[in-house]
């Protein structure tokens, strides 16, 4: 039984639809009823999964690379921030890839969210990865795949590659927003990889 008071329950929009989705403090993802999309919960604390023997049943499989991850995006993006003091275009790009990568990775419970989220933050702020990845908390076989990914990302993705779609179809989103004219949608929606994706370049450009 949940000992939780009306502020642990709040209203979150659908990012595909705006449809309002209903979301209790502790759940990662819900389904919307509306588009049948899932949808992360943006205000979700973690903290719990460091010590509770039930974190996976309730937050998924992901929930032990989700908790690590937390300290790592958040120490990447503040060396992003210094790099790019004088770029804030490149910053706000870096950013909001950031957030569609995160956006779009709701559906996927079986990627890895430390690649998804180094490598948007990093094809967004236009670096390739160097050492960021390591100085950041990464082991040097995460940080390669990071690398692999921004690399990839930047063409056609491998058939295989869940991540790097992801984050190819986050910045192709991002550049669109971030253009001077409105996008050719049916050419964006082609050249996305993830049909969740494509929902969401309908929903945002019309």
């Amino acid at each position: 039984m949940r000992y939780w008071t009306a502020e642990d329950i709040f209203d979150v929009e659908c990012p595909y639809c705006d449809a309002e989705i209903e979301f209790w403090k502790d759940e990662p993802v819900r389904l919307c009823s509306k588009c049948g999309v899932e949808v992360r919960n943006p205000r979700i604390d973690l903290g719990c999964a460091k010590w509770c023997k039930f974190a996976e049943e309730c937050l998924g499989k992901n929930v032990e690379h989700l908790t690590v991850a937390a300290p790592i995006i958040e120490r990447l993006r503040a060396d992003v921030t210094k790099a790019l003091a004088d770029a804030p275009d490149r910053l706000a790009l870096a950013e909001e890839v950031h957030t569609l990568a995160d956006t779009l990775s709701a559906v996927d419970h079986e990627i890895d969210p430390r690649i998804v989220k180094c490598a948007a933050l990093l094809l967004g702020a236009s670096h390739d990865g160097q050492d960021l990845p390591e100085q950041a908390g990464l082991d040097p076989e995460t940080a390669d795949k990071v690398r692999q990914t921004i690399r990839d990302a930047q063409g056609v993705p491998p058939e295989d590659a869940r991540e790097t779609h992801i984050v190819h179809d986050a910045l192709m989103i991002a550049q669109a927003q971030q253009a001077s004219t409105p996008p050719n949608v049916e050419q964006l929606v082609a050249a996305l990889v993830l049909d969740h994706a494509r929902l969401l370049a309908r929903h945002r450009f019309g």
